[in-house]
């Protein structure tokens, strides 16, 4: 007999797939950034949080435990669940980041790309940190009020652990790139094709695989219009179709924060063009409650492409996210500008404990899959995929077993296999040795085989 040990990640290399780009024109628009002063919607309070996170359980994960850690790692997830800079940001405890931590990925070696306001990169949030751009060519000045929405989008996805004593970003150890977009006095953006098609080229440039798009238009989608809506985007966007066509990068969009049944029409790209669906996604943002936040756009007709996160309004209508104040210090802050990136450091979570073995389409699938569709996150129309759970795609998803030369699996049945199934000279070679076990998405994990006689 043998059996399966604690799985890791797989060394098992797969090439990122591509798909062909077209050359198009380019026109400039002028749009405005949605609600209470929040890119793709994301308002803020003065106040602190001092609400209680999502409660609701998430869906039971697997009993196989699918990394090896380093001796001295810290595995215990109440640990990193007590420090004082993980409980200042609820949300985290919401969607299950402690375990992730306990699995030893912090976001480590991971580049996340923001297109949004501007980042102050002098704040406690980004010390110690590489940050691979921080271009300001749509900035008359880097002012506070200029550089807020992108600081505080950026601390969520990444901020610093043990710098500053506010909070700390759901891939703490990953590093940031921004471009910048001008905002006017009145909220207004100054975003067109050459803007973004610039702003996507030097990201992925800059090492980023995944870009967060905290921004939008306030007109949400309608499949009634879909063919006119569908025009719109092929017109004003045609270049950056091309570039999320080359499919280098997933794109987080903010769903927005209209209240409406549907997210904002320029960020539902998969929906009106399927070839995207992987590489784009909206996440729709979650109250204090655990249930759809104050203001926020559903999932809508979009379902299939979304995913929900935290970010909204607590218990009383306060915000409960923290984010980073540009000039330094701390603030709360609601929409689904704030949800996000909670989205974006999740997948950089993924992308340093798989590498390059999925490629970015694989990657969303795994995060849709594993999200928690139990209780009210059964909704499709609110909820698209369900709530973000860290912890259940960092681990093996469904049966599992060893791929066989002959193209079939060996799965195991209450983790152990007859030693019938493979020859008995092989089983000997195998004896104490690493092997490939894929789960029911096909990603590889990698477990040593103890052969029992």
């Amino acid at each position: 007999m043998f059996r399966f040990e604690s799985p890791a990640v797989g060394a098992v290399s797969r090439c990122v797939k591509s798909v062909p780009s077209l050359k198009v024109g380019a026109v400039g628009l002028v749009l405005l950034l949605v609600g209470c002063g929040g890119g793709g919607g994301g308002g803020s309070t003065g106040g602190s949080s001092g609400s209680d996170p999502v409660t609701q359980a998430p869906n039971e994960p697997s009993s196989i435990d699918p990394f090896e850690r380093p001796e001295d790692w810290q595995t215990d997830a109440n640990v990193w669940a007590n420090n004082p800079e993980f409980k200042n940001q609820p949300g985290l405890k919401s969607i299950n980041a402690e375990a992730g931590y306990a699995h030893g990925v912090t976001g480590a070696g991971q580049v996340i790309g923001f297109v949004d306001t501007g980042l102050d990169e002098d704040h406690a949030e980004f010390a110690g940190k590489d940050i691979r751009l921080n271009d300001r060519s749509g900035l008359h000045e880097a002012t506070d009020a200029q550089l807020a929405h992108g600081t505080g989008v950026v601390s969520i996805a990444l901020g610093a652990r043990g710098y500053g004593s506010g909070l700390h970003g759901v891939a703490f150890d990953a590093d940031p790139a921004l471009w910048s977009l001008f905002l006017d006095e009145r909220g207004s953006l100054s975003v067109n094709d050459r803007i973004l098609t610039n702003a996507i080229n030097a990201l992925e440039g800059s090492g980023a695989r995944i870009i967060n798009q905290s921004w939008g238009y306030e007109t949400p989608l309608d499949t009634s219009l879909l063919s006119t809506q569908q025009r719109f985007l092929e017109y004003n966007y045609s270049n950056t179709l091309d570039l999320l066509r080359r499919g280098n990068a997933i794109h987080v969009w903010a769903a927005g924060n209209s209240g409406a049944d549907h997210p904002a029409a320029s960020t539902a790209w998969p929906v009106f063009f399927p070839e995207l669906a992987g590489l784009s996604l909206n996440v729709v943002a979650l109250g204090g409650d655990g249930l759809i936040g104050r203001d926020s756009n559903r999932c809508g007709d979009a379902y299939q492409h979304c995913i929900a996160a935290p970010g909204g309004v607590a218990v009383g209508g306060r915000a409960y996210t923290q984010i980073a104040r540009a000039g330094g210090g701390y603030r709360a802050g609601y929409g689904t500008s704030y949800a996000a990136p909670y989205v974006s450091g999740a997948l950089a979570l993924l992308m340093q404990a798989f590498g390059d073995q999925l490629t970015l389409p694989e990657y969303t699938g795994r995060l849709f899959a594993s999200a928690n569709k139990a209780g009210p996150y059964a909704s499709e129309a609110i909820y698209g995929q369900g709530l973000l759970d860290i912890d259940a795609a960092l681990r093996p998803i469904g049966t599992y077993g060893i791929p066989l030369p002959s193209g079939g699996f060996a799965r195991p049945a209450e983790s152990n296999i007859d030693s019938g199934v493979l020859p008995e000279e092989m089983l000997e070679r195998l004896r104490n040795e690493p092997v490939v076990i894929l789960d029911e998405l096909r990603t590889p994990f990698i477990t040593p085989l103890v052969i029992q006689s």
